[in-house]
């Protein structure tokens, strides 16, 4: 390791542990940890829902917290009575912006950290590692929340030389968070598909801060050629990333295959509707690649966690029944197209959780292809098939038990032992 870089890791350790000697953040994260310890006991054995939850509300408050913190915290070496001691140190001004904001991130992260570690020790007696795996996830997703947010705050904050410049992050967030209908869902930065838009957006404020901004104050703007073609770098990347997501939130395209999804309708006694959906894992599931399977088809939103109780219940019949035949299938509704995929991965489950990748709401009635072709006026719903892919059962019970899901199957298997 480079000298250079020992000094900066050090550095950015005093500044966090400076940080932390302030009461505040010892008790922002001492009641966050409690209190998701607290509530992942209640949930039980959800490890990966419950992880689920708290990444989406535990990410959006600590990303609004960060945000005001990076806000003021980004004027305070330009005070002379709160500046840092090395004002008077030949350091270059880009260099000690970029350590103002790593030194910012590593707190933030670590009260982040905190409030996932106590949740994975509230659940591990229930969950037992799996909580591990799924409050890890959960701490990514967290974490890919209040970045990008932090640091277009703090961005702004030192550009416009005012606390009111992470005050509009802010706003414009609660905006978000209000569902006010103005803001279009390519630009929710709580939405996974929109990550590198945000990503790429926060790192051009960041780059044009301490490269070019900052050093222009300082005269020391000498060679600005290296930090100009990495702001277009990012401010290309910021153009991809918004195209991507403006893409992913507009409707099927006619003769796409969501579109075909939704031309199909669902009637008990007739063939199901099929789909072609992406597991979170690399995989694309069909409900053509299970012929003489009986299907269990699962829709359910996302943060629905009494819905999300069914979860463990379907992976206990996938192991009991798997051999006779029996496949679930779980389709998960969420507008963040990313929350199938982490609960895919978090959840453990030995069966295939999917995506709607189309959904722009899942209250009554929600809306997907899938959600239209299984006519689903409310979730969760279930759907039994036989051997021939007709539909024998839908049901639309707000949870099922082992024992519930046990006497539908076992009632197929008497009609269709094989």
């Amino acid at each position: 390791m480079s000298d250079w870089l020992r000094r900066d890791l050090r550095l950015i350790q005093l500044g966090v542990i400076g940080e932390l000697r302030n009461p505040v953040f010892r008790f922002i994260g001492v009641i966050a940890a409690l209190g998701a310890g607290v509530y992942a006991w209640n949930q039980g054995s959800l490890a990966g829902t419950t992880a689920l939850a708290l990444a989406a509300w535990g990410g959006r408050g600590f990303a609004l917290a960060a945000c005001l913190w990076f806000g003021a915290g980004a004027l305070r070496d330009q005070n002379a009575h709160l500046g840092a001691v090395l004002r008077s140190k030949p350091v270059d001004g880009a260099r000690w912006v970029l350590l103002t904001w790593a030194t910012g991130v590593a707190l933030w992260l670590l009260l982040l950290a905190g409030l996932f570690l106590g949740a994975m020790l509230g659940q591990l007696p229930h969950a037992g590692l799996l909580s591990i795996a799924a409050h890890a996830v959960g701490f990514g997703r967290a974490a890919l929340i209040m970045l990008p947010l932090a640091t277009l705050g703090f961005a702004l904050s030192r550009l416009t030389r005012s606390p009111l410049g992470a005050s509009v992050i802010v706003l414009a967030f609660l905006c978000v968070l209000a569902g006010l209908q103005l803001v279009p869902a390519f630009l929710r930065p709580d939405y996974t598909q929109n990550l590198p838009l945000f990503v790429a957006v926060s790192a051009f404020l960041l780059v044009v801060t301490a490269f070019l901004a900052e050093r222009l104050r300082r005269g020391e703007l000498r060679r600005p050629l290296l930090p100009a073609l990495g702001a277009l770098v990012c401010a290309a990347l910021a153009v991809g990333g918004g195209a991507q997501a403006q893409q992913a939130a507009q409707p099927p395209i006619d003769g796409s295959v969501d579109e075909m999804m939704t031309r199909q309708y669902l009637q008990l006694g007739r063939r199901t509707p099929g789909f072609w959906l992406p597991d979170g894992r690399g995989n694309t599931v069909r409900t053509a690649a299970y012929p003489g399977k009986i299907l269990l088809i699962y829709l359910f939103a996302a943060d629905d966690l009494e819905a999300a109780r069914t979860l463990p219940a379907l992976d206990a019949m996938s192991r009991e029944f798997g051999a006779q035949g029996v496949q679930p299938l779980a389709i998960c509704l969420s507008p963040d197209q990313g929350d199938g995929a982490a609960l895919a991965w978090a959840g453990g489950f030995s069966f295939p959780v999917v995506s709607d990748r189309t959904t722009t709401k899942t209250s009554p009635p929600p809306a997907s292809s899938l959600a239209t072709a299984y006519a689903t006026e409310l979730l969760p719903a279930l759907v039994v098939t036989d051997r021939r892919r007709r539909a024998r059962e839908i049901l639309s019970d707000a949870a099922y038990s082992p024992e519930q899901l046990r006497t539908l199957i076992q009632t197929r298997l008497a009609e269709e032992p094989e």
